[in-house]
């Protein structure tokens, strides 16, 4: 498995250069997640990626999905917006994805929080509309025949068993198969037919033949005619839930992995710039000259505090604008010494941070500080 998981990562980090976007987190869909994968089964690689700031702001419509296949491997990809989009939606494939028991990479931190929204995006008759639909088709397309082939069986009796579960527990149902399987009240006869053609199915190619068999074909026949009949009268209307939290983690991801997105801070580097080559004061701006500046300014900023220990509140809007000046002086000079040195100061600020939460561990500092050994 580690071979296929770095085959797949280097897959990842290549379409990563050529489409210039970021992979947020990349997992296993299809057979080998649902755990029925035939010896030839494909990899069905799933992932969600972020684009630069640029794309979402064109009016021109963007391409919102990648897709690519290589012998074994099939990779398909939705952009962050279509992802949390369909996701408020209660789209099926995205929860899925989030479920999957099986994970190539992802962002912790976006994880976490997407996560949270597959929880509140959760509807149950959307999912049930989508399952039944899927069990309807695969069985009048694929099972009506003497000899099916094998894979076909699993995709209808697995969106039954996933059916079952919502209407039962009102939450996503899991993704491995036998865990739905063992959960579900099925007859005996009926979960033993299904064992033994999951066995078969471990050893057999994805394309091989099995024989009909009448009493799966009774038990998806009775199930798709009892949800019919459920959802037509199943009253669960759902509104969707508020957009902010999903426009907050579009927004948060964007700026978090595009540098140049945060316009603002390249504007304002780009007029001091400007200001100081209008004004030919560039032979002034020695690093020697901005880093006592620096020091200069952070001693004005400290004269505001210099006889008595004020809070905020007790600072009158008159020297908080004095304050913000001072303040405004010291980040100026930080960013010319920066521009200077050739510095990424928000790159940098954010490595040193890593490097600091390392050096100060929550579970050893929280609450209390020592000099680290």
């Amino acid at each position: 498995m580690s071979f296929i998981m770095d085959k797949i990562l280097q897959k990842l980090k290549k379409i990563e250069e050529e489409t210039d976007i970021k992979v947020l987190f990349a997992c296993e869909s299809g057979s080998r997640a649902w755990g029925f994968e035939s010896p030839d089964s494909d990899y069905d690689v799933r992932f969600i990626y972020v684009n630069k700031l640029d794309f979402y702001l064109s009016i021109e419509k963007q391409r919102d999905t990648v897709e690519i296949s290589e012998g074994l491997f099939d990779f398909v990809g939705w952009d962050l917006k279509k992802a949390l989009y369909l996701l408020r939606k209660s789209n099926p494939s995205i929860i899925e994805w989030i479920n999957s028991p099986i994970v190539y990479k992802k962002d912790e931190e976006f994880f976490s929080t997407i996560k949270h929204l597959s929880q509140i995006s959760f509807n149950p008759k959307a999912l049930m509309y989508h399952y039944l639909h899927m069990a309807k088709t695969n069985y009048r397309t694929y099972l009506q025949t003497e000899h099916i082939k094998i894979k076909k069986y699993f995709y209808v009796i697995r969106p039954i068993l996933s059916l079952m579960w919502i209407e039962k527990r009102k939450s996503a149902p899991p993704i491995k198969f036998r865990e739905l399987l063992e959960k579900e009240d099925i007859d005996e006869k009926t979960k033993v037919e299904i064992k033994k053609l999951l066995a078969v199915k471990h050893k057999k190619r994805e394309l091989d033949l099995y024989p009909k068999v009448k009493t799966l074909n009774s038990f998806i026949e009775k199930n798709i005619k009892y949800y019919e009949k459920l959802l037509n009268n199943m009253d669960l209307k759902k509104a969707l839930p508020p957009a902010e939290e999903y426009d907050s983690l579009l927004k948060k991801t964007i700026f978090k992995y595009d540098r140049n997105a945060c316009y603002s801070l390249q504007k304002l580097k780009e007029e001091l710039e400007e200001f100081v080559k209008e004004r030919e004061w560039e032979k002034y701006h020695t690093l020697k000259n901005l880093a006592v500046s620096i020091s200069i300014e952070s001693a004005e900023l400290l004269e505001h505090f210099q006889w008595w220990d004020k809070n905020p509140e007790s600072i009158s809007e008159k020297e908080k604008k004095e304050i913000a000046y001072e303040i405004a002086d010291i980040f100026t000079y930080l960013l010319h010494l920066s521009r200077k040195l050739g510095i990424d100061i928000l790159k940098t600020a954010e490595e040193k941070l890593e490097k600091t939460k390392e050096k100060y561990p929550v579970e050893r500092f929280k609450g209390r500080y020592e000099k680290p050994e």
